[in-house]
């Protein structure tokens, strides 16, 4: 259930014990004009404030601080609005309407239960409007989306070129600079803190953010960054955590000795580079453009396989509207094929939400499709599986 504004207000005074940060009346209002009271988003907004905004300070949290806290989690990377953002695709053309058009709330409606069930979807006076105005500002991009292939650029102005994390121990940073620019003279993308992160910015989350993104990660080696201890550690661990997700055979985490010396064990079963060799820098662009030439016939495999899903499945359509269906029965059948082309245009497609979805039309349609709408039908299933 969601948090009224008393309980709200209770919650942040537990905060002020823990803390002796107040909240100003002001700003518990505003958070719970954007929250509505949802219970991770008060929690995760009480944490920005007194952590990020103002930590180890009695200073009062004004409406202010609230905005800055607002504008930094909307633009946080986490599970929670990766969800959220999942479950909003499956019933995207409901959700969309809920931005553009004034609905009047519908309980028979399976887009609308559906969005409800999961927190997306909140009734007020007979109306149905997005749960709260954090959740709208997040997920406005679905408003605008014309998603026409499997694989989106990672940044603007880099499609071609793949981009590199370069980790490093600030001690090693002269070196670091000069292979940013020769990266950069071979046509790549070099991702440096230094140069990549504004003023203002978070270091962790940008930091966290550039590797989710990177194509590669150079963890750049000496004997100094070896024996000592901090920050580079985290990106280790990150990259690490990152090429674990990935198909085995995979090149992501590069080992780059600048120097002679020891890898640690983390590293130790990642074949490393060795730049101080003549032909260091040669070998290392040898594994980067052997890589991104996979990456791209992954690529063309995957949007040849999109592109015979969304034939597959305009023939799935113009089969069923060819049957003798009762009203109801075809539209059930529509949500079911809405969902299929979402989960078509997923990076991150659920085996058990297609064959729920399969199943499900091959029940309404099983006594009135002839033979080859169910062959289309078994096709499907092969291509999306």
């Amino acid at each position: 259930p969601m948090f009224s504004l008393p309980i709200l207000k209770n919650l942040y005074g537990q905060y002020t014990q823990e803390t002796n940060q107040p909240f100003s009346d002001e700003a518990v209002q505003q958070i719970y004009e954007q929250t509505y009271g949802q219970p991770w988003l008060v929690n995760r907004l009480g944490t920005i404030l007194t952590v990020n905004i103002k930590p180890n300070t009695t200073e009062i949290i004004l409406p202010e601080d609230v905005d800055i806290a607002i504008n930094r989690l909307l633009k946080e990377d986490n599970a929670h609005f990766d969800n959220l953002y999942e479950k909003a695709l499956l019933y995207k053309e409901t959700f969309i309407n809920l931005y553009h058009q004034d609905i009047d709330y519908d309980p028979n409606d399976m887009g609308q239960a559906c969005l409800k069930q999961y927190g997306l979807l909140k009734e007020m006076n007979g109306k149905a409007m997005i749960a709260n105005p954090v959740y709208k500002k997040r997920f406005a991009t679905i408003s605008k989306q014309h998603i026409s292939n499997i694989v989106q650029p990672k940044m603007d102005g880099h499609e071609n070129k793949p981009l590199i994390f370069l980790c490093h121990a600030k001690e090693d940073i002269a070196f670091v600079r000069s292979l940013y620019h020769r990266l950069k003279q071979e046509n790549l993308t070099p991702w440096l803190d230094e140069i990549d992160i504004f003023p203002g910015q978070n270091w962790d989350s940008e930091i966290q953010r550039a590797i989710k993104k990177t194509d590669f990660a150079l963890i750049c080696l000496s004997s100094i960054s070896v024996q000592k201890k901090g920050y580079l550690h985290k990106e280790i661990k990150w990259a690490l955590d990152r090429q674990s997700e990935m198909p085995e055979g995979d090149i992501f985490v590069i080992p780059v000795k600048i120097e002679p010396c020891k890898l640690e064990d983390r590293l130790s079963g990642i074949h490393s580079v060795d730049l101080f060799e003549t032909s260091g820098f040669e070998k290392l662009i040898q594994s980067i453009r052997y890589q991104d030439q996979r990456n791209a016939k992954k690529v063309k495999g995957q949007n040849k396989e999109l592109q015979q899903s969304n034939d597959l499945i305009q023939q799935l359509k113009q089969g069923i509207n060819k049957l003798s269906l009762n009203h109801q029965d075809k539209e059930d059948i529509n949500i079911q094929i809405n969902i299929l082309e979402t989960q078509l245009k997923s990076n991150r497609k659920h085996i058990s939400i297609i064959k729920a979805v399969m199943e499900t039309i091959h029940q309404l349609i099983k006594d009135t499709a002839d033979n080859d709408l169910m062959k289309v039908m078994d096709q499907i299933k092969m291509v999306m599986e």
